[in-house]
């Protein structure tokens, strides 16, 4: 039975698994099992379609990494579109208001450390980063739901 199953699975630990998965499934059924034919012949068949469903799970196992990769694939590319969006609609931003943005989100400096580096007031940077969002949320309004979406995909 272990040659014929390698005849299956051109593989000999491959061929031995299962035929010894076939055997503890048969020994599992064995109240259930009424035989039309001989005990070989059921064996032979039994290691037969145990293989062939072996092959179709693994080509559908297959066929979900695939798609997986491939969803991942569109979301990084949706993601580079999108961040390259950012990064311009920020880019775009009245100097003084790129700059409070910039330190703010991107480099994570508090308003204070801002306000500070830039020489203004806080009062100054809490109205730059109200003007920039403002500015960003027009800029970006395409993209909203895309990068809501994203966050969504790569924080799960």
């Amino acid at each position: 039975m272990c040659r014929y199953a390698v005849s299956l699975t051109k593989d000999k630990n491959a061929a031995e698994e299962l035929v010894q998965q076939t055997f503890v499934q048969i020994w599992e059924k064995r109240d259930s099992i009424s035989l039309s034919e001989s005990l070989l012949a059921y064996f032979f068949r039994a290691i037969r379609n145990r293989f062939l469903n072996d092959e179709r799970h693994k080509k559908i196992v297959e066929q979900h990494i695939a798609q997986a990769c491939l969803e991942k694939q569109v979301a990084y590319m949706e993601e580079f579109e999108v961040k390259e969006k950012v990064f311009e609609a920020v880019n775009s931003l009245p100097i003084q208001c790129g700059r409070v943005f910039t330190l703010n989100r991107f480099e994570g400096k508090k308003y204070q450390e801002v306000a500070e580096e830039l020489n203004i007031s806080v009062k100054t940077v809490e109205n730059q980063m109200g003007k920039a969002l403002r500015l960003l949320r027009v800029a970006l309004k395409d993209f909203i739901t895309i990068i809501v979406l994203l966050i969504n995909y790569f924080h799960h």
